[in-house]
């Protein structure tokens, strides 16, 4: 597994980090990068890591729990020696810079979480059920997450391809995520517990959509269960296809 640069104007491609694996050895995934101290973070299916450019060396923040009943990876808050279960591939784009915060979800536990590099310290800030305007309402494996830094707002992602499960195939944001005392739960798309491939707004219907990046008011969709890149306008609460089907070269 290696993580490697793009330099999109000369369309050069660096190695930086060759052959990374966590204590499981399985292969890392998904960075994300933060140029105010020149390191990556990424998540692995036990860990958050970060890989130092400079010095070319990799630090865990969040280790496995093999103490815990029958093997099982466990999900406590507190201190970074906490482990995180299965962040693998669920670490935020981009990075937040003005709080040092990191956030990640873990599909296997049906949580949003934040790394607060600052202190030294990993808290949930969703669970299995988060009260949502309406109420409690369910979220089941959160697949992705995005952070729109203009507003400060998370994007989640929930779903697993063709599980008609509550608390999936829908799409939440979370207001002020850093701040305890003023962050709020909305849902902004999609049916729970209902897959499909339709264009609805508020109520249209994904398969296991993963939420990519935020632009200006379009939100980016990948709705890779059916084969659609998608976005949907929070101002208008319309959403289209910007692609369907496959690509060739």
């Amino acid at each position: 597994w290696n993580i490697r640069k793009v330099n999109i104007q000369s369309q050069a491609v660096n190695l930086l980090l060759s052959g990374y694996t966590d204590s499981t050895s399985n292969p890392a995934s998904m960075s994300v990068y933060s140029s105010v101290s020149n390191v990556i973070y990424f998540g692995t299916p036990s860990k958050i890591a970060k890989y130092n450019i400079a010095t070319k060396s990799v630090e865990g923040y969040s280790q496995v729990n093999t103490g815990v009943a029958n093997g099982t990876m466990t999900s406590k808050d507190g201190s970074i020696t906490y482990d995180a279960n299965n962040a693998y591939g669920n670490v935020c784009k981009p990075y937040d810079k003005v709080n040092d915060i990191v956030y990640f979800t873990e599909s296997s536990t049906n949580k949003l979480r934040a790394l607060f590099i600052k202190t030294n310290s990993i808290v949930t800030l969703a669970a299995a059920n988060y009260p949502d305007t309406s109420g409690a309402v369910t979220i089941s494996y959160p697949n992705s997450v995005t952070l729109d830094s203009t507003t400060n707002t998370l994007y989640v992602g929930t779903g697993y391809q063709n599980t008609a499960t509550s608390g999936q195939h829908f799409i939440f944001k979370v207001t002020d995520p850093h701040d305890g005392s003023k962050r709020k739960f909305y849902k902004v798309t999609g049916t729970s517990g209902s897959y499909g491939s339709s264009d609805n707004g508020i109520s249209s219907t994904f398969n296991a959509p993963t939420v990519t990046n935020v632009n200006g008011n379009i939100l980016f969709i990948m709705d890779k269960t059916n084969g659609r890149l998608r976005r949907y306008n929070l101002t208008a609460n319309t959403i289209d296809s910007v692609f369907t089907g496959s690509v060739t070269s």
